[in-house]
């Protein structure tokens, strides 16, 4: 820490004028900003719609960021929804402003009821699982 700064926080130059996992995959730089610029909407709306505020649409939309600095978008266990999703879980576990699993999943998935009862459906083992970790 110099002078109150601290540096682990900032990435540094090395990594920002670096290429990009996505651009060293193939992604175009354009199609990369369209991805996150979509992930950080998804974020904000989420965040309207949870009534968070705005610190926490901030830090869920610099989670999403950081992210992509580290991972690719061609890599199809990251795409910008799922990502947007738990980023705005995360953020409101870091600032302090806890929403429940199931409320941030309903402000991404307004079918949220259907979608659990077709994967509880696809999978037998599933609703063992959720009871034992939620009850």
């Amino acid at each position: 820490m110099d002078g109150g700064r601290v540096d682990s926080v900032l990435l540094p130059e090395s990594i920002l004028s670096a290429p990009t996992p996505s651009a060293k995959d193939g992604v175009s730089a354009a199609v990369e900003r369209a991805h996150r610029s979509w992930g950080c909407l998804l974020a904000c709306e989420a965040g309207v719609l949870l009534q968070l505020p705005q610190v926490v649409q901030a830090t869920a939309q610099n989670l999403l960021q950081r992210f992509y600095w580290r991972k690719s978008l061609k890599d199809p266990r990251f795409d910008a929804f799922t990502v947007a999703m738990t980023c705005v879980f995360l953020a409101t576990k870091i600032e302090e402003t806890p929403r429940k699993l199931r409320y941030v999943l309903y402000a991404f998935h307004p079918s949220y009821p259907l979608v659990v009862s077709s994967i509880c459906d696809s999978a037998s083992h599933l609703p063992k699982c959720v009871k034992f970790f939620y009850r």
